[in-house]
């Protein structure tokens, strides 16, 4: 009799355990499940929106500029062949036909700007990051979908949720990249996948065929998924009745057809003109192995570094990747797959497929370690996920009550969405530091040569001497340098105290952005009489982040260069005839070393800032800060204080504006 009973507890533990991938575990498509789903399509649709809409500009988001150039191709000439072949024609020709819609709605220059004044106006940007956004909105609906005929209604919220609801997607739902479109392919070739072995037809086949060609030209990543398609047409092709080996090499005929065509169809220059995509494509490899080699790792860790990414609070979190691992392991015992349907081992043997295809593909491709590419596997990790979620929910309702569990569930649900609100909010609302960003844009002017000296790091990686080309306009190509190595402008002293010395240090400047709480009183009321210009920019909630920052500015105007000329054997530099009242600075070649300079014997030794001209920062260009004319002579030493001799320089005169 015990033993009877041990068997029947067995069996239902074993129950329990399959029921995990068993569409009967979870509720079916209701009336409340459809609200939910509306509600979270509308969340999921809002916060990309307020996350797009800021700074639709160029200066954002670096790694947009690929994609907008062969919008504005195709936009501003007609020319079909694109600007680069980085990525295949569907990841740029959906929003390049946005941009012309718009365009001829709107009228000329609405959308793309006339030649030599930039690409796309912000319009134009915002319209090609709407895109983006709905490609991640019909994420979020293709997850739930796939989930729903495993895991039922319920299943498929959890996993549009969990999908939905990783900061990384987010991030990638609103910048001009295919990222987010490879996930929105990728989930359509799975749930045609799962179509097709519910029901075997040619014409599901078709469909599978045109979702798998389109997810091949949206970027090149997706060639993996060319495993999991094959997998469902064969084991699809397994269940046919009669004439199974002609059947599945029709079956196999139309789907590598239908996706050849529709590759072809979306990036026709793939054929007219390989040689553009294996030049960009190859820079692209060659970067990935730079990077592999500055990280010292190999293709052997690639399967690890794409657990611990998808583990990171910016991806899934190490709750929901455990989960979703073990989801997916479980139907490896043979017990367990013995109490599956075969449409449910069908649907496991899948998307195991393409977990394994992506990542044996990747580490023997590449072993660049870049955690966004790991992306693409996170619809499986989600429906997985949900899977054993799914199952904890059926066991709360039956404990606790649908009231009590739909309170805790929805406590859970608003304390496992924090993580995202926060990353939305830091990415929509800006830092007073992005905004004196812009400040320093509109006043610093187009020349390359200027100096600001910041009491706040403007960006982390900004720290010390860099330059802001990614950070300002490409037109301003000033140099930051923090306020410590400019005496005044960390002093805690006040203005009235310095030194004329100092002030001479300040006045050279071309701008600086302070702490407002760093300054005396009468401090601004000097900056302004020293013919700074002054701008606040102040913090508070939902409009601007960080502390209230003063950013002031001097216009200088500049009369001349001269040639290039080296310095004496006690790193002496010339300075040029100057007319009376006019500054002087000098532009310095350095091949990477450390400089100093020293306006006079008596003078305290003043940092020179560079910025890397060369790639790997070989070759640097560096300035030292303006001088009065009338200063004595200028040497450059070293770091340790000997003369910089030989070393290539010349000397710029500054008219203050």
């Amino acid at each position: 009799m015990r033993a009877h009973a041990s068997e029947e507890d067995a069996s239902q533990e074993l129950e329990r355990a399959t029921g995990v991938w068993r569409a009967a575990t979870c509720t079916r498509s209701t009336r409340p499940s459809a609200a939910l789903l509306l509600g979270l399509v509308a969340w999921t649709l809002a916060l990309r929106i307020w996350v797009a809409w800021p700074n639709p500009t160029p200066t954002r988001f670096w790694d947009e500029r690929y994609s907008v150039q062969n919008v504005y191709r195709l936009a501003a000439s007609g020319d079909l062949r694109p600007a680069n072949g980085y990525h295949p024609g569907l990841s740029y020709l959906p929003q390049a036909l946005v941009v012309l819609a718009a365009e001829r709605v709107l009228g000329d220059g609405a959308v793309v700007r006339p030649p030599g004044k930039g690409r796309l106006t912000p319009l134009g940007y915002r319209l090609c990051r709407f895109v983006q956004v709905a490609y991640g909105v019909g994420t979020a609906l293709l997850a739930f979908l796939l989930a729903r005929r495993v895991l039922g209604a319920t299943g498929g919220l959890i996993a549009a949720l969990l999908l939905a609801g990783m900061p990384w997607h987010l991030r990638q739902s609103v910048i001009f990249k295919p990222d987010i479109l490879l996930i929105l392919m990728t989930l359509a070739v799975l749930l045609c996948a799962a179509r097709l072995l519910e029901r075997a037809s040619l014409k599901r086949v078709a469909v599978l065929s045109i979702a798998l060609g389109a997810s091949l030209a949206s970027k090149f990543n997706a060639a993996p998924l060319v495993v999991p398609a094959v997998v469902a047409v064969v084991w699809a092709s397994h269940g046919a009745s009669g004439g199974r080996l002609e059947k599945l090499l029709r079956s196999l005929g139309c789907l590598m057809a239908g996706a050849t065509v529709t590759l072809i169809a979306c990036s026709p220059f793939l054929v007219l003109e390989p040689s553009l995509y294996a030049q960009d494509f190859g820079v692209t490899m060659d970067d990935y192995e730079a990077k592999a080699d500055r990280a010292g790792v190999s293709r052997w860790s690639m399967p690890a570094h794409a657990l611990v990414s998808l583990a990171g609070w910016n991806f899934h979190g190490p709750v929901v990747l455990v989960l979703g691992l073990v989801a997916m392991l479980l139907p490896l015992s043979r017990s367990v797959r013995e109490r599956l349907s075969s449409l449910q081992c069908a649907v496991w043997l899948v998307l195991s497929s393409f977990v394994l295809s992506y990542v044996g593909s990747y580490a023997l491709v590449t072993a660049n370690p870049s955690p966004h590419n790991w992306l693409v596997l996170s619809p499986v990790v989600c429906v997985a996920s949900a899977a054993l979620i799914c199952v904890g929910w059926r066991k709360l309702v039956g404990a606790a009550g649908v009231w009590t569990a739909g309170a805790l569930t929805t406590l859970a649900v608003m304390l496992s969405t924090v993580p995202i609100h926060q990353w939305a909010y830091r990415n929509a609302v800006p830092a007073t530091v992005e905004l004196a960003e812009t400040v320093l844009t509109e006043a610093l002017g187009s020349s390359r040569d200027r100096i600001v000296a910041s009491d706040v790091v403007l960006r982390p990686s900004l720290a010390g001497h860099a330059v802001q080309d990614r950070t300002l306009s490409a037109a301003s190509r000033a140099l930051i340098v923090p306020a410590a190595g400019w005496d005044v402008a960390a002093s805690g002293a006040g203005l009235d105290d310095a030194s004329p010395s100092e002030l001479d240090t300040l006045l050279g400047l071309d701008g600086l952005v302070l702490r407002s709480a760093a300054l005396e009183a009468g401090d601004r009321d000097r900056l302004e009489e020293f013919g700074f210009d002054l701008r606040f920019v102040e913090g508070a909630p939902w409009r601007a982040r960080g502390e209230d920052l003063v950013v002031a500015s001097r216009r200088f105007r500049l009369l001349s260069r001269s040639g290039w000329r080296e310095t004496g054997p006690q790193g002496e530099m010339d300075q040029a005839e100057a007319p009376s009242g006019s500054w002087v600075s000098f532009e310095v070649a350095s091949a990477g070393r450390d400089l100093r300079a020293r306006a006079g014997p008596t003078s305290a030794l003043q940092p020179v800032p560079c910025v890397e001209s060369s790639r790997g920062g070989s070759r640097k260009r560096c300035v030292i800060k303006r001088l009065r004319s009338t200063a004595k002579s200028v040497r450059l030493l070293q770091a340790n204080g000997s003369p910089a001799a030989a070393i290539g320089y010349r000397a710029l005169l500054w008219q203050e504006d």
